[in-house]
């Protein structure tokens, strides 16, 4: 066999005119490195489905009417997800799992990430033994978790050891995406938003979230 060398392409020329520079920096350069590390060392697979979530927003309506009696915030659809979550990694235990020198190492623990967004990039604070805690203590975590990330006091161990990530960026209008996979995570979840879609239910046509 002959190898064969890649072309040598040019460098992009700059684009003429006037700009503001912004430097490649802090959080946003080591998004940028991450990422595009896990893209050349992961082959990624994007699989897509829509979901039924009737029941999901009953749940949410019944779970914030319950919380607010004793003045807790509402519950989110974001919590459910991750509850969801949670209990499937349980059942699929391949899934909850990273790529190690040479071997797959399912995680006993299911450490769920989820996404926040900050004004400079993009931070994944993670909900230990997420499969352990009711849907009230995943929802405290989440927004305890949140709201520290937005501050900037999370510690580092509240940013490691996740399993899985959950990213949502449904209330942006989005439909579906390709979410890029967190780390030496197995898989990621991006959730879209929800809308009502016509759908077949006992024959007949109905409108469903």
């Amino acid at each position: 066999a002959v190898p064969v060398q890649p072309p040598v392409l040019p460098a992009p020329a700059p684009v003429a005119g006037e700009y503001q520079a912004v430097r490649l920096a802090g959080m946003r350069k080591t998004i940028a490195e991450r990422m595009s590390h896990s893209q050349a060392t992961t082959a990624e697979v994007t699989l897509t489905a829509e979901v039924d979530m009737g029941e999901a927003a009953k749940l949410r309506e019944q779970a914030s009417a319950e919380w607010a009696k004793a003045l807790r915030p509402k519950l989110t659809y974001t919590d459910i997800v991750v509850k969801a979550v949670a209990k499937a990694l349980r059942e699929h235990p391949r899934i909850n799992s990273t790529l190690a020198d040479g071997e797959i190492r399912e995680q006993r623990a299911v450490n769920v990430g989820v996404a926040v967004a900050l004004d400079e990039g993009l931070i994944v604070p993670v909900v230990g033994d997420a499969e352990r805690k009711s849907l009230l203590e995943i929802s405290q975590a989440v927004r305890d978790l949140a709201e520290r990330a937005r501050k900037g006091t999370l510690q580092a161990e509240e940013v490691s050891g996740g399993t899985f990530t959950v990213t949502n960026m449904g209330m942006l209008g989005i439909d579906t995406f390709t979410p890029i996979i967190n780390g030496a995570e197995g898989a990621i979840l991006g959730v879209g938003r929800i809308a009502e879609r016509p759908v077949v239910r006992e024959g007949a046509v109905a409108a469903r979230p």
